[in-house]
């Protein structure tokens, strides 16, 4: 099989995959969405706002037309072409004005904690993950999932200016690990409500524990998935 027909095909697979996520999300009442939110996740903070008072089949919807849009040449091949109905939603949500909302400030986390955040990362994820990984300086790396003929990778990083905690999988070989996966494989991603890596721009003493629940639930959902979404995909 060819590289571009293996690729091709798993991220179909992925795209169908992500719709089931979607449906399954909607018809257990935004459970996945609810955590994401009380864990501190900000694209899923605004989204959960701008769908508060929409229904849920337009919510639905909207999630399937954001990731068609980020998917779009997928979506087209799995003949669900992004059109003006899903332009529509996704415009409906990007306009979205916010509720204005008192917010707490809270200082960024500190060194040691960052060095705690770590050690507590990697006790909750080896379990799922195993213990084979890549560090790339102190706050960042990858684990390496054997998945048939592949590799999944699963990169966390603690060490962005931007956020306190990002996570992202992606599928590819040991000599290159990302030769599936264009997008950013991530719950915030496949549940339609932001492209990337699902990230956390705070991690404190409040959060931590519901971060840490949430990511090992993700983490592991996608995991239990891959074998599925690659079998029969090979480069030999």
């Amino acid at each position: 099989m060819i590289l571009d027909v293996a690729k091709q095909e798993f991220l179909v697979r992925y795209y169908w995959w992500a719709k089931n996520q979607i449906a399954r999300e909607v018809d257990e009442n935004f459970v996945l969405l609810e955590k994401l939110k009380q864990s501190g996740n900000p694209p899923t903070s605004r989204f959960m706002d701008y769908a508060e008072n929409i229904d849920a089949h337009t919510v639905k919807n909207t999630m399937i037309a954001m990731l068609k849009r980020r998917m779009k040449n997928t979506a087209e091949y799995a003949n669900e072409s992004f059109n003006q109905e899903d332009e529509f939603l996704c415009n409906s949500y990007f306009d979205f004005e916010p509720p204005n909302k008192i917010v707490k400030v809270e200082n960024t986390i500190s060194i040691i904690e960052r060095k705690h955040l770590r050690d507590v990362l990697k006790a909750r994820l080896e379990p799922i993950l195993g213990d084979k990984i890549t560090k790339y300086g102190a706050g960042t790396w990858r684990y390496s999932s054997q998945v048939n003929s592949w590799v999944v990778g699963t990169t966390i990083d603690t060490a962005g200016k931007l956020h306190a905690l990002s996570y992202r999988h992606c599928v590819g070989t040991k000599e290159c690990p990302d030769l599936l996966s264009d997008v950013a494989i991530s719950i915030q991603s496949w549940l339609g409500v932001a492209g990337g890596p699902t990230y956390w721009s705070l991690v404190n003493h409040d959060n931590i524990n519901k971060i840490l629940s949430l990511l090992a639930e993700a983490v592991s959902n996608y995991m239990n998935a891959a074998s599925s979404l690659l079998n029969g995909l090979s480069l030999d």
